[in-house]
């Protein structure tokens, strides 16, 4: 799912299980989670929010977005005491295009685009849309592993993960996504760290676990590359939990933007300059980039939250949430509008 602010600003890039943590420093169990209003129901406008706190101890300050990539310099960030090396930032179309439109939406909707904070007015919705991915993955993420989190945003899984005992390695390209992840991840000290580096490009990182690749490979030039650096830091037996914007249900959601219909009868690639770079896949074209792994599982995902059906399912809890999921995955033709493809592989 994107992770621009809609209008009004809501639910942007999707967030994921079973055992579905919240981002915050206290996790809320399911139950404590609020429904999830209609989208007629949420707020029209969306106040500002005040200047952040002093940022945790250890955490270092990055420029602001208008800096660009190139503000950061050589050392990655991260809630830690030691510097370390991040590849150089090379900017592909793709990326170039995201971290204009990722910079325009920090600017117009920062509360929006912080969904970890508590505060924010999406933020149960985005850790509801995050149980929806650990429902297929959480099982896979082992206790104390290590992970490697490709395009890791704001630490949306790198947070769940860290509870879990794990080590992150967490790699994302726009430097004020990083600077949030610092913060939300600042109590986990040294097993939190962050590169400032494109997923094609990756700095020096130790063998790990599982890598994963949440809505990425939607919105790089060369995913099959992502795959490939990928293979070479994932350990013999790891495994890979990727996940893409689906073409079709991609296309229903709320926030598909107007007038670009030719995407969805063609090629399913959507190029606005300036603003976004979104390819989206069918299971054949997603099984076609997969190629050389082994695919373990294959599911459409995101029917309801972000995608085709959230006007029409109205406000849900969980259980609610993942009913209506089952339900609309078993449809004989409902069964392929889900927003996202969430795959499984090795």
């Amino acid at each position: 799912m994107e992770w621009r602010p809609r209008h009004p600003p809501y639910a942007a890039p999707l967030d994921g299980g079973p055992v579905p943590g919240n981002d915050s420093e206290s996790p809320r169990s399911p139950d404590e989670l609020a429904p999830i209003p209609s989208p007629q129901a949420r707020p029209q406008v969306l106040a500002p929010i005040p200047s952040p706190q002093a940022r945790p101890q250890g955490v270092a300050t990055l420029p602001p977005p208008e800096a660009g990539p190139e503000g950061l310099g050589s050392e990655f960030v991260k809630p830690g005491p030691r510097p370390g090396q991040c590849s150089p930032m090379a900017e592909s179309r793709a990326t170039a295009t995201n971290l204009a439109g990722a910079r325009a939406a920090w600017a117009e909707a920062p509360e929006v685009m912080d969904f970890l904070d508590p505060a924010s007015p999406v933020h149960d919705l985005k850790v509801l849309e995050r149980a929806l991915y650990l429902e297929q993955w959480a099982s896979l993420v082992p206790p104390g592993g290590r992970v490697l989190d490709l395009g890791g945003g704001i630490g949306r899984f790198a947070t769940w993960c860290l509870d879990r005992g794990c080590t992150v390695e967490l790699v994302d390209a726009d430097a004020r996504s990083l600077e949030a992840a610092a913060r939300h991840g600042a109590a986990h000290g040294d097993r939190l760290r962050l590169h400032h580096s494109r997923a094609e490009a990756l700095p020096p990182i130790e063998p790990v676990d599982v890598v994963i690749a949440c809505e990425l490979l939607c919105y790089v030039d060369d995913p099959a590359l992502v795959l490939r650096r990928a293979r070479e830091v994932l350990r013999p037996g790891g495994v890979l939990l990727a996940s893409v914007e689906a073409h079709y249900g991609w296309a229903m959601a709320v926030d598909a933007p107007a007038g670009f219909v030719d995407v969805v009868l063609g090629n399913g690639v959507l190029a606005v300059p300036g603003d976004r770079f979104v390819r989206t896949y069918t299971r054949d074209t997603f099984r076609d980039l997969l190629a050389g792994w082994q695919v373990e599982k294959m599911v459409m995902s995101h029917f309801v939250l972000s995608g085709p059906f959230e006007v029409v399912a109205g406000e849900v809890d969980l259980p609610r949430l993942l009913d209506l999921e089952s339900r609309f995955r078993a449809h004989p033709v409902l069964g392929e509008l889900g927003r996202a493809i969430v795959a499984v592989a090795r």
